[in-house]
């Protein structure tokens, strides 16, 4: 049986503290468990400074913001939320999706006030380098070895895409299909989407054994112990998403199917 769970990034307007809204009650010591409506977290996540007002949660009373100005790339979170749930434990993860908004232009520093805070402020939103850094650590190898890691990101047209360009959504769909008519990217979509259908075969054929969530870690340095073979298990899904968009930084989502 499938059982989905979802969380939220938010930025908590008291702390500036990035922290996680769960769709499930979470029992880790270090969880804390807010209360709130769906509108409500998704409102959070997306309030952009500049562009929305922060959210109140109305049994809490905190105030939240935008979860990009701390967590634009969710995937360390995601992976690290799998190790804190007691249930999950053991299990393999079977596909690791990852979905970018575009990549942002890159730009030398400038010698200006106001460049230096637009420059801090867009490394500080930065998802592609959060990308890379999984990417190149050794559970990031591992998972794209054996065909269970997959990350999408259109690299051209949409860095300079602003929040409030909502019409330019013709725009995004296009740039994204000329994405994916390449024959490396489409066939990347197709095995990502046989790993996301038959998780628990992809494990079994693709990889040499259980790559396990170490916690928020994974991006700098992965396990070097040698895996165990584990039977498979029934799986579950967690999804992460940061649907946000600042300075033509825009958040992004990360999805992972445990088996």
């Amino acid at each position: 049986m499938l059982t989905t769970n979802r969380i939220l990034c938010a930025t908590r307007i008291e702390t500036s503290k990035a922290d996680i809204l769960r769709s499930y009650e979470s029992m880790h010591p270090t969880a804390e468990n807010y209360s709130c409506q769906i509108w409500e977290a998704a409102s959070a996540t997306a309030a952009a400074p500049m562009y929305f007002k922060s959210v109140k949660f109305a049994s809490s009373g905190e105030h939240w913001c935008d979860g990009a100005l701390r967590r634009n790339n969710p995937i360390n979170e995601a992976l690290a939320e799998i190790a804190r749930v007691p249930e999950w434990e053991g299990k393999e993860i079977g596909c690791l999706v990852s979905l970018g908004t575009g990549v942002a232009r890159r730009r030398p520093v400038s010698s200006s006030l106001l460049g230096l805070v637009k420059g801090a402020f867009k490394m500080l939103t930065d998802a592609e380098d959060t990308a890379k850094a999984f990417a190149a650590s050794s559970v990031g190898r591992e998972l794209t070895r054996s065909n269970r890691y997959f990350r999408f990101n259109v690299p051209h047209g949409m860095e300079d895409l602003q929040m409030d360009e909502w019409k330019a959504t013709d725009r995004m769909a296009a740039l994204t299909t000329e994405y994916l008519s390449h024959a490396d990217n489409g066939d990347a979509d197709s095995r990502c989407a046989d790993a996301l259908l038959s998780p628990d075969e992809n494990c079994k054929s693709g990889g040499q054994g259980p790559v396990k969530p170490k916690g928020p870690e994974l991006s700098r340095v992965g396990s070097t112990a040698e895996p165990q073979a584990n039977p498979a298990v029934p799986h579950a899904a967690c999804s992460l998403h940061s649907l946000s968009e600042a300075n033509g930084v825009r958040g992004e989502a990360s999805q992972v199917l445990l088996t």
